[in-house]
C-alpha cells in the first residue's frame, strides 16, 4: 500500500499539472504558509491585519496568475483542465 502512495504522490499532490512547472504550486504553498505563520504567531496586531487582508485579497490573485501563467510575465500558460485529475 505504501509503495502505491509513493509511486502516485505527484499525482496526489499536483494532478496532471506539468511536471516541469511544479515549482509554481510549491511556491504558492510557501507563500500561503508564510502568511498563515504571520497571522498566527506575530504579536503585533497591525501586521496581523495586513497579512490577513493580503491572504484573502491579494493571495488569490497571485495564485491565479502564477498557476495559470501569463505570457506578459514570461510564465508559460497552463490551461485549467491540467490543474486537477480528470
Amino acid at each position: 500500500m505504501l509503495s502505491y502512495i509513493d509511486e502516485k504522490m505527484s499525482l496526489f499532490m499536483y494532478g496532471i499539472y506539468p511536471s516541469e512547472e511544479y515549482w509554481r504550486p510549491n511556491l504558492l504553498l510557501a507563500i500561503m504558509l508564510a502568511f498563515v505563520f504571520i497571522v498566527r504567531f506575530l504579536k503585533y496586531q497591525v501586521y496581523k491585519n495586513k497579512a490577513t487582508l493580503m491572504l484573502f485579497i491579494i493571495y488569490p490573485l497571485i495564485a491565479f496568475f502564477l498557476l495559470y501563467g501569463n505570457d506578459f510575465l514570461g510564465i508559460k500558460v497552463v490551461e485549467t483542465n491540467q490543474w486537477g485529475v480528470v
